[in-house]
C-alpha cells in the first residue's frame, strides 16, 4: 500500500524548474523563428505587390501620354522665336489654375523644378543617344519635365459633313511636390490639366456667312464658347468669341479638370507601401534619374522621374518621355520601375 501511494505522488508532482525553462527556451526560439517567417513573408508579399503597381502604374501613364500625343496637333516648347517671345510660357501662362499643384516654370534653360522641353536634335558635348528608339542624339540641356500641347478631339460637322470644323483641347503634364517622403525627399506626383475645348477659329473664318450660321449653332450645341487660331504664337491675338466673332485678347483659358495620374498609394497598416513619381538618384544607381536632362545643383528636384526630350523636323517631331514611378514599404530600400517610349506627333507650329 505504501508503494502504491508514491507512485500516485511522484505521478502529480508537476514540471520542475529547469523543465520549464527548457520549455519556454524552445518556445520562444519557436517564436522568434515564426515572426522572421512572418516578417520575411510581408516583406516578399508587399515587395511584389508594390513591383506590380509601379509597373503597371508606368505602363498605364505612359500609354494615356501617348494616346494623347499621336492626337496633338500643336506642342509647345521653351524656344524662343520671333525676336525673344516665346509662345510656350506665354500659352502657359494663360492657363487658369484652380489649385497651386504646378510649381513655377524655369524660362528657356533657366532655373526652375519644371521647365518645359526645348526642340532641337542638334550635336553638342553633351549629347546622348538612344538608338534602340532611334533617337540619334539631343542636347541634354534641352530636356524637360513637362508636356503642354493642344490635341484634337471630334470635330463639328457644316453641312452634314461636307466640312468639317477641328476641335482643340489644351493639356499639360506636369510634376507636382508634396509634403510627405520617398527615399528622404519629398514625393511627387504626375498631374494632367485639362482645357475647355476651342473650335478652329481659321477653319471657321474660311466658311461662307451661311456656313457660319449653321456651324455656330452646331458649336453653340457643343457648348464651345470659344474659337482658337492654332498657328497664332501671341495669345492676344489667338482667342475668339464665338457667338460675336469678337477678339478676346486677355482671355485666360478655362480649366476643366486636373487629374493625379501616379494615383500615390498611402496607408499604414503592415505590409503596405507608398508610391511617387522617381526623385533624381546618385549617378551609380541601378535605375538613374535624371537618365536623359541634366541635373541642377540650384533647383535638385529638377527633372525627377519624367523626363520630356524633343527631337526632329517639323511635321515628325520625336517626343521621348522616360517615366521613371517608385515605391517604399515594408520592404528594404526603395524599389523603381522605369518606361520609356517614343512617340511620333505631326507638329507644324
Amino acid at each position: 500500500m505504501k508503494l502504491g501511494f508514491r507512485r500516485s505522488a511522484d505521478r502529480s508532482r508537476g514540471y520542475s524548474l529547469t523543465e520549464l525553462m527548457i520549455a519556454v527556451t524552445i518556445l520562444s526560439i519557436v517564436m522568434i523563428v515564426m515572426v522572421r517567417v512572418m516578417r520575411q513573408l510581408t516583406q516578399s508579399t508587399t515587395s511584389h505587390r508594390a513591383r506590380a503597381t509601379i509597373l503597371l502604374d508606368s505602363e498605364r501613364i505612359a500609354r494615356h501620354i501617348s494616346e494623347q500625343i499621336v492626337q496633338s496637333k500643336r506642342i509647345f516648347d521653351g524656344t524662343t522665336v520671333n525676336g525673344g517671345s516665346q509662345p510656350g510660357f506665354l500659352y502657359l501662362s494663360r492657363c487658369s489654375r484652380s489649385r497651386d499643384a504646378m510649381p513655377p516654370v524655369g524660362i528657356g534653360n533657366g532655373n526652375g523644378n519644371s521647365r518645359l522641353p526645348i526642340w532641337g536634335a542638334a550635336l553638342s558635348p553633351s549629347v546622348v543617344s538612344d538608338p534602340a528608339n532611334n533617337i540619334i542624339g539631343f542636347d541634354r540641356t534641352k530636356v524637360g519635365n513637362m508636356l503642354f500641347m493642344a490635341v484634337s478631339e471630334t470635330p463639328i460637322d457644316v453641312n452634314g459633313g461636307a466640312k468639317k470644323l477641328d476641335v482643340y483641347r489644351f493639356f499639360i503634364y506636369f510634376v507636382a511636390y508634396e509634403s510627405l517622403t520617398i527615399d528622404k525627399q519629398k514625393r511627387r506626383d504626375l498631374y494632367e490639366w485639362q482645357s475647355c475645348a476651342f473650335v478652329d477659329w481659321d477653319q471657321f473664318s474660311a466658311l461662307t456667312p451661311p456656313e457660319q450660321i449653321v456651324a455656330r449653332a452646331a458649336i453653340q450645341t457643343r457648348g464651345l464658347p470659344y474659337g482658337w487660331r492654332i498657328g497664332e504664337d501671341n495669345p492676344n491675338n489667338a482667342f475668339f468669341l464665338v457667338s460675336s466673332n469678337a477678339p478676346l485678347p486677355g482671355l485666360n483659358i478655362p480649366e476643366v479638370k486636373v487629374t493625379n495620374l501616379s494615383k500615390a498609394l498611402i496607408a499604414s497598416a503592415p505590409g503596405s507601401f507608398h508610391t511617387s513619381i522617381s526623385p533624381n538618384t546618385l549617378d551609380n544607381a541601378p535605375i538613374k534619374v535624371p537618365l536623359y536632362g541634366l541635373k541642377n545643383p540650384v533647383n535638385p528636384d529638377f527633372p525627377s522621374g519624367f523626363e520630356v526630350v524633343f527631337a526632329g523636323s517639323p511635321g515628325a517631331r520625336q517626343i521621348l518621355i522616360h517615366l521613371v514611378v517608385a515605391a517604399e514599404g515594408a520592404f528594404p530600400g526603395v524599389m523603381r520601375h522605369e518606361t520609356t517610349v517614343v512617340n511620333t506627333a505631326r507638329d507644324i507650329y
